[in-house]
């Protein structure tokens, strides 16, 4: 059974509001395969202190910013708020 994004982001959102610390190690854990407690402790640490680093890849910047440019998304800060129903189909 698929599950939808909708219900893994309403779990993400939870897991990130109620640890979110536990929430950045396990990504990091999962996408870059460490499971060693100590240097998960250090690399959030790190995260934690730095003003430059993003938990996602800047790349993902640069693309919404090709999709607001092209007039596809309406995009702010924090949300893209909407995806045009062309988008969609031009990519389908």
């Amino acid at each position: 059974m698929s599950e939808s994004y909708e219900n893994i982001k309403k779990n993400i959102e939870y897991f990130a509001t109620n640890n979110y610390e536990a929430f950045v190690k396990a990504i990091i854990s999962y996408e870059k395969g460490i499971d060693n407690e100590n240097a998960l402790n250090v690399i959030y640490k790190e995260y934690i202190e730095s003003d430059s680093m993003l938990l996602l890849n800047d790349e993902f910047d640069s693309i919404i910013h090709n999709l607001e440019r092209q007039g596809l998304i309406k995009y702010d800060k924090y949300r893209v708020n909407e995806l045009l129903e062309q988008e969609i189909l031009e990519r389908d």
